[in-house]
């Protein structure tokens, strides 16, 4: 993933996006969480300390 999902900046910012971007926004992060569980349970106990706090789904990417 090179630039990352495009995160509304507030919660009212999101409350404002129309249904249909809400829609993709939802599949958007329904995939990065299924990529991240993917991810952890691939490492290592010391390697998964290292990235444990990280967020979002390109930093955890970058970081290893």
């Amino acid at each position: 993933m090179e630039y990352g999902n495009d995160e509304p900046d507030s919660k009212k910012a999101e409350d404002s996006l129309q249904e249909s971007h809400k829609q993709v926004l939802k599949a958007n992060r329904k995939k990065d969480n299924k990529a991240k569980t993917i991810i952890y349970q691939s490492l290592n106990e010391a390697t998964f300390e290292i990235i444990a706090s990280i967020e979002t789904l390109k930093e955890i990417w970058e970081a290893l």
